[in-house]
């Protein structure tokens, strides 16, 4: 129960002094009355905040494993890309290979016929030659585009899903 204090000191103005110890009573009712209001108050306003804080927390969490799963999904991507390097590397190393020793043996094989000495069969085995050796490199230059084997062209779309998923989460980003 509240009492407006100026209507307590207009009573105890007035009342005798057996009633100023009712009234201080009732004054110090309305005192902490006052506190508590105040308390109450000031509870309310933490609540909300409380409120405010978790909702906030809850975002953070939320960003907190969204901006996880976009590492592990660009670790991911990395190592995709850096087992695909591997892949085409040996592939190009194999490749490099041949096309030296072929170059060897093209040299060996244009050599001995000029140690022939006859005109038209060194013709002959030359254009041969170099026919076999340009067939060997075309398709040798064939074999090294088409090594996308299964376990490459797996990686490949694994990596094309991580970056459409990165382009969904850029596009959630930019809507923050």
């Amino acid at each position: 129960m509240f009492f407006c204090q100026s209507e307590i000191d207009k009573t105890m103005q007035s009342k005798e002094k057996d009633d100023k110890s009712t009234l201080y009573i009732i004054h110090q009712n309305n005192v902490l009355q006052t506190k508590y209001m105040n308390i109450l108050a000031e509870l309310n306003d933490l609540k909300v905040e409380k409120d405010l804080l978790e909702d906030d927390n809850d975002k953070l969490q939320k960003s907190k494993t969204c901006l996880q799963g976009h590492v592990k999904n660009e670790y991911i991507r990395a190592n995709n890309y850096k087992t695909i390097l591997k892949h085409k590397s040996e592939h190009l190393s194999l490749f490099l290979t041949l096309f030296f020793a072929h170059n060897i043996i093209a040299t060996i094989y244009i050599i001995i016929p000029f140690l022939a000495m006859d005109p038209d069969y060194t013709l002959a085995l030359i254009i041969s030659v170099i026919a076999v050796h340009v067939v060997s490199l075309y398709y040798g230059v064939v074999c090294f585009k088409r090594t996308n084997d299964q376990d490459v062209e797996k990686l490949v779309l694994e990596n094309t899903e991580i970056e459409k998923s990165n382009k969904y989460l850029e596009e959630l980003v930019d809507n923050f």
